[in-house]
């Protein structure tokens, strides 16, 4: 059998003991897809996006600070589906749509509400899909090495930030410690949310 996770497959992982079970193998790939998305403070595949915000009496709302908005499906006011054609969006914000000025039900509600987003508790509903639609080869290339390295840790280099010694010989490691497996965060580093962070 085989396991897939969202970034990769059982079979991309070459030191499987032999005796693991399906089980056990899609717990390892999924820990080591866990780790990445929990570091990188990102989703590198699709997911679905089904959220309620509070409005904020302006015409953006701020949908994702953590991953990438795909597409959007659609937009509720307090229950009630917008056009789509009121609103765009770009990689984290739904906005009202340049084009849509001059629709007469449009400028309804905005001289109703002042705005396309009226301020209120959960009163904004959007739903599509957020992440990407490929993995990067270098993030898939990190949780197989996540995966082997929990398989045998011989393999791969673990680390801990700041210096290390051994008798007279130091060495210091100067990089953000992501996961602590050296190649692993080599391959990661370029693809931390620095953004998420800010907001967390």
């Amino acid at each position: 059998m085989s396991y897939t996770g969202h970034l990769i497959v059982n079979t991309d992982i070459s030191n499987w003991v032999g005796t693991e079970t399906d089980a056990q193998q899609g717990a390892i790939i999924d820990r080591a897809e866990d780790v990445i998305e929990k570091v990188c403070q990102d989703k590198f595949y699709q997911d679905d996006l089904d959220i309620y915000l509070d409005g904020n009496s302006k015409n953006r709302i701020f949908v994702s600070e953590m991953s990438k908005i795909i597409e959007i499906d659609a937009v509720y006011i307090s229950g009630v589906e917008l056009d789509s054609t009121y609103y765009e969006h770009d990689d984290h914000s739904v906005y009202i749509s340049n084009n849509a000025t001059n629709l007469p039900e449009l400028n309804h509600i905005l001289k109703m509400n002042q705005c396309l987003f009226p301020e209120g508790t959960n009163n904004i509903r959007i739903t599509g899909h957020i992440g990407t639609a490929t993995a990067p080869p270098m993030v898939k290339r990190a949780a197989i090495i996540l995966a082997e390295y929990e398989l045998d840790n011989s393999l791969y280099t673990h680390y801990i930030s700041g210096p290390e010694s051994m008798g007279s010989y130091s060495v210091s490691h100067k990089r953000d410690v992501l996961t602590g497996i050296l190649e692993a965060d080599e391959l990661l580093d370029h693809y931390v949310n620095r953004r998420a962070q800010l907001f967390a």
